[in-house]
């Protein structure tokens, strides 16, 4: 048998931080939370953070396509689950089979809908999705009574839910004031239409910290179930755990003459006796070029330096390290801390854009109460 080795590059998933962060965001919340986990949870993988989510108090679980949902209802999870995305007809037989809940935002939609499930003799679930302000996917406000009315009339469709999403929430208040007085007058349309639907949300990560008004019944919580504050003014925001750590060790250092070239491009050049670590990873891992990128080595903060690689990244060792020593790329390493929100940063990218890194890295899990 061929023997499994370590990996010089790995992520640390805390699932304590998952169950933590759930308990603090019900508290502040207090209606109950949906998790978005889409995107594989956020890079931290789908199924362990459902599971611990739900055993930490979660209700429902919120993914963008079909296929995600399979792959929780595969590993036996039974919680509710809300396709917050879309889906073409020819996945709907799925969809409806596996008891995903779908969100529907075009009476199209919502007709295919009636019709694969009036043939597969099983109700299909449905939230309604309405366009407030983001200008894409769902119904406009005025169309939703019309919608309503036609769910209403079919015994194969059971409407339990309506939903919004904020384009700007926190950063711009009166398109959110304008965006939540249309969601409220599309919600009071279903019900004159005679629906009543179980579940009302709006609310995302940011209006959860930010907009107390747009949290109706259910919120839907992404970065911060993962520890990613996106730097959020609420107080309760700083008691949030980072979820995951990335690390991996040096592949080799070497003592550089001066004026040795380090990368493609020969962008940097080497001083008299500089000590160059070269690392397992690379933009192809997630990684992304930048030219302040920084890692830890030994609890102190080093200077990637040169364009990464698709596979190595090059770092200016500011101490003596040998080859094997643990670096760390995002997460703590004695006093010294890199976050999310300075890789994002750094990388003008999006908060949950820095956690995207690929599958070949392997994740590493740390039970929740461990």
């Amino acid at each position: 048998m061929i023997p499994n080795p370590p990996p010089t590059s790995w992520l640390e998933i805390d699932l304590s931080a998952v169950a933590h962060n759930t308990r603090v965001i019900a508290q502040a919340a207090g209606v109950p939370l949906m998790a978005v986990i889409k995107s594989d949870g956020y890079g931290h993988g789908a199924v362990p953070v459902a599971e611990t989510f739900l055993k930490s108090g979660g209700l429902w679980l919120g993914v963008v396509r079909v296929e995600e949902a399979l792959v929780l209802r595969r590993a036996g999870i039974q919680a509710p689950i809300l396709l917050v995305g879309s889906l073409i007809p020819e996945q709907l037989d799925a969809a409806i089979a596996a008891q995903v809940t779908i969100a529907v935002g075009s009476l199209e939609l919502l007709q295919a809908a009636q019709q694969r499930a009036a043939a597969l003799q099983t109700p299909a679930l449905v939230h309604l999705k309405v366009d407030t302000g983001m200008g894409r996917l769902g119904v406009f406000p005025h169309e939703a009574g019309a919608f309503a009315a036609l769910a209403q009339g079919s015994p194969w469709v059971r409407l339990d839910g309506v939903f919004s999403h904020l384009a700007s929430a926190g950063d711009d208040p009166a398109l959110t004031n304008l965006q939540i007085s249309r969601f409220e007058a599309a919600v009071a349309a279903v019900r004159a239409a005679g629906a009543n639907p179980t579940w009302i949300h709006l609310s995302n990560s940011a209006a959860i910290a930010l907009v107390p008004e747009a949290r109706f019944n259910l919120v839907r919580a992404g970065g911060i179930l993962y520890g990613i504050t996106q730097e959020l003014p609420a107080p309760w925001i700083a008691s949030l755990r980072p979820a995951m750590t990335w690390k991996a060790r040096l592949l080799s250092v070497k003592t550089m003459p001066a004026g040795w070239t380090v990368s493609y491009g020969a962008r940097y050049r080497c001083s008299e006796g500089e000590r160059i670590g070269v690392l397992p990873v690379g933009h192809g891992d997630g990684y992304r070029r930048s030219e302040d990128n920084q890692v830890l080595v030994g609890g102190r903060r080093a200077r990637v330096v040169g364009l990464n690689c698709m596979d190595l990244s090059m770092v200016s060792l500011p101490a003596p390290a040998a080859a094997g020593d643990e670096v760390v790329l995002l997460g703590r390493q004695g006093s010294e801390q890199i976050t999310v929100e300075e890789l994002r940063n750094r990388w003008r990218s999006s908060y949950s854009g820095v956690c995207l890194i690929h599958p070949r890295i392997p994740r590493v899990y740390f039970p929740a109460g461990d």
